[in-house]
């Protein structure tokens, strides 16, 4: 019966419950601090990689600024491999272009010629003939060479703006994927952050939880405390009512076994005397006799006294069953 009422024991079975909800709130505490920390390194890996990938988007776009740069360097180095002197080329134009001047001054120079000499018009065209004769030359390999050089030029121009246009676009795109790489670390490290807050809120409602499922035990035992206090009162007073009924009901049939054994009858004594010269008996009436007392009103008081000290003996007696 011990060991019986010790499973049936309410506040054993409250703690048990108790200590239940305690540990099962600590592993789910347990488990999501888990989580929160293998975010916070998530966050922090973003983090680092948002902070690189911001970087190389800030170079890869300064290399875009300096995309004209990039052709003069090109340019440099296509005219050193080739031994091409951006002077030579200027040279040749202005020597073509003084050859061409001196062509068209010819016809004055000639006639001034022929002036200072003296010469007819035929000798001034003479000397004209001669001028072209030496200038004509002169200007073809003024013009051939300035060609020759603008058209090595151009090859060399072309040339490098066809590297500084690859660069750029080569250096656009680094550009582009570096800023992509920001943006995508950028949204992992908000994810991140935005999983730890659940987290803690999650965090925060086990908690929470975990209190109120041990409130609610702790409450129910109270309740059960409450009502078994309650039914234990009422129960004593039942019994104490019980017991003052017995009391009771026993006195009153030790009383009335008191008159039988002295005035032969269980209501009391007899009525007062009657006076002289009357009769206590009506004319009408049998005279009266003795009453004798029934065998039923010795074993109802005896009874009565047996109630009493049994009731009393059963109180009293560690060794009765309650």
């Amino acid at each position: 019966m011990e060991g019986f009422f010790y499973f049936m024991n309410p506040l054993s079975n409250v703690s048990a419950d108790v200590a239940n909800a305690r540990a099962q709130g600590a592993a789910a505490q347990t488990s999501l601090n888990n989580q929160s920390g293998q975010l916070q390194g998530q966050y922090g890996q973003a983090q680092n990689q948002a902070n690189s990938a911001y970087q190389t988007a800030q170079n890869a776009q300064a290399g875009i600024q300096d995309a004209g740069q990039n052709y003069g360097n090109y340019l440099q180095g296509a005219e050193s491999g080739v031994g091409f002197d951006p002077q030579a080329l200027t040279q040749a134009n202005q020597n073509m272009v003084t050859a061409q001047n001196q062509i068209a001054n010819a016809p004055l120079a000639a006639q001034q010629a022929g002036n200072y000499y003296g010469t007819t018009s035929g000798g001034t065209t003479n000397i004209y003939g001669q001028l072209m004769n030496n200038l004509n030359p002169a200007l073809t390999n003024a013009t051939n060479s300035a060609g020759a050089l603008s058209n090595e030029y151009g090859l060399l121009t072309n040339q490098a703006n066809q590297q500084a246009g690859l660069t750029l676009q080569a250096q656009t795109s680094k550009a582009g994927a570096a800023t992509a790489n920001y943006q995508s670390a950028v949204q992992q490290m908000q994810t991140a952050g935005q999983t730890m807050a659940q987290i803690e809120s999650l965090a925060q409602s086990q908690g929470t939880a975990t209190a109120q499922q041990i409130s609610a035990y702790q409450n129910a035992y109270s309740q059960y405390v409450q009502a078994s206090a309650a039914a234990s009162l009422a129960s004593a007073q039942a019994q104490q009512q019980q017991m003052q009924n017995q009391m009771t009901q026993g006195y009153m049939n030790s009383q009335a076994y008191q008159n039988y054994l002295k005035y032969g009858n269980t209501s009391g004594p007899p009525p007062a005397a009657t006076p002289a010269g009357t009769s206590a008996v009506p004319s009408n009436s049998a005279p009266s006799t003795p009453s004798t007392a029934s065998p039923g009103i010795l074993q109802h008081a005896s009874n009565g006294l047996h109630d009493i000290f049994g009731y009393l003996g059963q109180q009293f007696n560690p060794m009765s069953p309650q």
